[in-house]
């Protein structure tokens, strides 16, 4: 999956650019966005003025907090771009298992001591390499 390659701020900004110029979109796929190392913090589309006008960012549960094969994530962004999103979703399936859904919202309220926790394990292991 990740290649260790990430979007800098400049890139994000020239998209957004583009986007705006085009009437364009972006949906920027964020997964790995905590997974970081060595004090880097990657950046966010989102940090780019006028961003929320054109773009919107998911995140993962499964990839920050550990739960894989949980499916579930998280959207941000441009408030009409979720609306349609969300209606697309509404449409293909129901909603995910209630106590999944419970144990993302304990894994969010819990603070990034978790993530940290992983990213010193993940460091660690890259380290030895």
């Amino acid at each position: 999956n990740p290649t260790a390659a990430t979007a800098g701020i400049d890139t994000f900004a020239a998209a957004v650019s583009l986007a705006k110029k085009h009437r364009i979109f972006i949906a920027h796929d964020s997964a790995y966005s905590f997974v970081t190392f060595q004090g880097f913090k990657a950046p966010s589309i989102l940090q780019v003025s006028g961003a929320k006008e054109v773009a919107v960012e998911f995140g993962s549960m499964s990839k920050s907090y550990n739960m894989a094969g949980c499916r579930i994530g998280y959207i941000v962004g441009n408030k009409d771009m979720i609306k349609a999103l969300s209606i697309i979703k509404s449409n293909t399936d129901t909603c995910q298992f209630l106590p999944i859904q419970k144990a993302a919202a304990a894994a969010l309220a819990s603070g990034h001591q978790s993530v940290q926790a992983n990213n010193r394990i993940y460091e660690q292991r890259m380290n030895m390499v």
